[in-house]
């Protein structure tokens, strides 16, 4: 997960979800890497609380803000985004996908639009659900996953590059400016 610690990032669901995926499965490890900004230590603790009552002490490894994202991304196995609301157009899903990194995501704000049929999406506060994306997954045969993978990147390079951006913005400006030179 990389996300800030925020209640709209739903830290609680994907730690419930953790507990039950780390019982069918041992040796699965987790990331939760996002800065805690001012006013979210006390919300911050009672995650780590939380972790440590689900017996994730060890499992759920807590790295903070770091200045290395990209690369402790590229070695996920899969990046999550467990937000139960608030979402507009989350960046660190296009950015996984980008490094070729599966995502399971909830169906909050456009993060189902930008998985596409390239990642698994459930509802918003449901663990077992998560748990479950989690394993399939996990589970994938090797050429499954790699076909995942490259399908991944191959949307989020289609739809959302840099490139793009510019020239559905360039259209949009010069419709905009034909209309208010028709009106003159």
């Amino acid at each position: 997960l990389v996300a800030r610690i925020d209640p709209m990032k739903d830290h609680r669901t994907f730690l419930e979800s953790a507990s039950r995926l780390h019982r069918r499965h041992p040796a699965v490890q987790f990331m939760c890497i996002g800065g805690t900004p001012p006013g979210m230590e006390p919300y911050a603790e009672e995650l780590r609380r939380h972790s440590a009552a689900l017996d994730l002490n060890g499992v759920v490894h807590w790295l903070g803000g770091r200045s290395d994202v990209p690369r402790r991304m590229a070695g996920m196995d899969v990046l999550t985004l467990s937000s139960s609301f608030g979402e507009g157009f989350p960046n660190v899903i296009g950015e996984a996908m980008a490094t070729g990194v599966p995502c399971v995501v909830t169906d909050v704000g456009d993060s189902a639009y930008v998985v596409g049929e390239t990642g698994t999406v459930v509802p918003p506060g449901d663990p077992e659900a998560l748990a479950s994306a989690w394993e399939r997954t996990l589970e994938l045969s090797q050429n499954e996953r790699m076909t995942l993978c490259a399908s991944a990147r191959s949307r989020v390079e289609s739809l959302f590059s840099v490139g793009r951006m510019a020239d559905e913005t360039l259209k949009v400006l010069e419709r905009v400016t034909s209309r208010s030179r028709e009106r003159r």
